[in-house]
């Protein structure tokens, strides 16, 4: 693959895929029990309908998207740190960073929210992360 190229990995069961070179995007769709090990990315990984998926980044990837899956882990590298999530539909999601301030090879997992609280502000709404994730 090239940095022009998307991956979509569509229906994979049990499986691990190493994606060593830039790509555009990574597209993973009705997938179950499979592990993405990913360089760089420059828009998205995208993951849609499907269960217990991991994505680890070797290098830079920023956005990620979750769609209508259940238990996913993302295993961030220093240099995307800075990633943004996009989810919907979805739960058990973890997030797992390198620990920079502990000794190499620390890590630090964090769940990504599934429950907001939500009130009417004035004539807008206004959504939170519930308390239970504010720990």
């Amino acid at each position: 693959v090239t940095i022009s190229n998307s991956v979509l990995i569509v229906n994979c069961r049990n499986s691990v895929v190493h994606i060593k070179n830039k790509v555009k995007c990574i597209n993973i769709d009705n997938c179950e029990k499979v592990t993405v090990i990913c360089h760089d990315v420059l828009s998205v990984v995208e993951m849609v309908n499907s269960d217990r998926i991991q994505v680890q980044t070797m290098g830079k990837a920023l956005a990620f998207c979750i769609d209508k899956c259940d238990g996913v882990n993302v295993f961030l590298s220093k240099e995307s740190m800075e990633a943004e999530f996009v989810t919907s539909k979805s739960s058990e999601m973890n997030v797992t960073i390198p620990d920079v301030d502990g000794e190499p090879g620390d890590i630090i997992e964090m769940p990504i929210p599934e429950q907001f609280i939500t009130r009417v502000v004035g004539r807008k709404l206004k959504s939170e992360v519930s308390h239970i994730y504010s720990t």
